[in-house]
């Protein structure tokens, strides 16, 4: 992998990791739950249509987080990818 991709994976990873950690994006995830969970609490036996999209979008919250978390991830790997490619780079200037 070339030290372009592991960089724009880097700071992909970083900006992710800004962007899920922002109070108004964890409010917002929050609220969401939040409702959803009060619709299907407070729905009626024969309503399993409205709980089954409610269900439906919950999962998509869940993927919409996760999406982000795996970017944190490849980022973290790529930062130490790029950190051992330039301890390797140091190594081979200093003999």
């Amino acid at each position: 992998m070339s030290d372009i991709k592991l960089k724009a994976d880097q700071q992909r990873g970083v900006r992710a990791g800004q962007l899920l950690n922002d109070p108004l994006i964890q409010s917002a995830l929050s609220d969401i739950r939040s409702t959803l969970y009060r619709k299907i609490s407070e729905s009626d036996f024969s309503q399993s249509e409205e709980r089954e999209s409610c269900y439906r979008m919950l999962r998509a919250a869940e993927m919409f987080e996760g999406m982000f978390k795996r970017h944190i991830n490849t980022g973290k790997a790529a930062e130490e990818k790029l950190s051992a490619m330039q301890k390797v780079i140091r190594r081979v200037q200093e003999l």
